[in-house]
């Protein structure tokens, strides 16, 4: 990530937003930190237009509440770690791993519940097609048929989140070095769901 990407969308003063930043941090003060807020919201706002998992994520929650959650974690890591930075370049890259570790926990957080939600109560005559008991039981079959914590990642971000292989990748970077892995994994996947087609009716 480039120091020029990370200041996007406007120009700002460097020097002076990195003093407020420090006297933020130093002295914990409130008045400077939502100065800092005012100023950066917008960035927060432009990095979650480009991040890949934009539109799946935005199903969950508003577009403000992800600009929230990101300053509170920001706060919080300085506070906790005792992080202090050298550059604004270095805090606004710190502020966007903010702003993607707020989306993950989202993504984790509702792949999670819609495996773990007990069966809704229906009364309509018509046949459900998504029975989430049905979904809960379901994964829990596919999941021991996996060889691997890999595997079960990116069934997990496939087929609950509705994640792509290149949003995969940019949401998982750490773990993943390119979308052919991603394509290989999902390929052996079927596989073994194909083999053991019987265990899953």
């Amino acid at each position: 990530m480039t120091e020029q990407n990370t200041m996007q969308p406007g120009d700002v003063d460097q020097e002076k937003d990195l003093e407020i930043l420090r006297y933020a941090i130093a002295l914990r003060d409130h008045e400077a930190r939502e100065t800092l807020e005012h100023q950066f919201t917008e960035n927060v706002r432009f990095w979650l237009t480009q991040h890949a998992c934009r539109d799946a994520v935005l199903r969950y929650e508003s577009e403000q509440d992800y600009v929230d959650r990101t300053f509170q974690r920001f706060w919080q890591a300085i506070s906790d770690q005792g992080l202090t930075f050298t550059s604004l370049a270095g805090a606004l890259r710190y502020l966007r791993l903010c702003l993607h570790s707020a989306i993950m926990d989202t993504l984790r957080l509702q792949a999670h519940a819609r495996l773990e939600a007990p069966p809704e109560q229906d009364h309509s005559d018509e046949p459900q097609v998504g029975d989430r008991y049905n979904e809960r039981e379901l994964w829990k079959t596919i999941s021991k048929l996996l060889a691997n914590e890999q595997e079960r990642r990116v069934a997990y971000l496939h087929f609950c989140c509705n994640l792509k292989p290149r949003e995969i990748i940019y949401c998982c970077p750490d773990e993943f070095s390119s979308e052919e892995e991603i394509y290989q994994l999902k390929r052996h996947i079927m596989e073994r769901i194909t083999r053991n087609i019987d265990k899953l009716r």
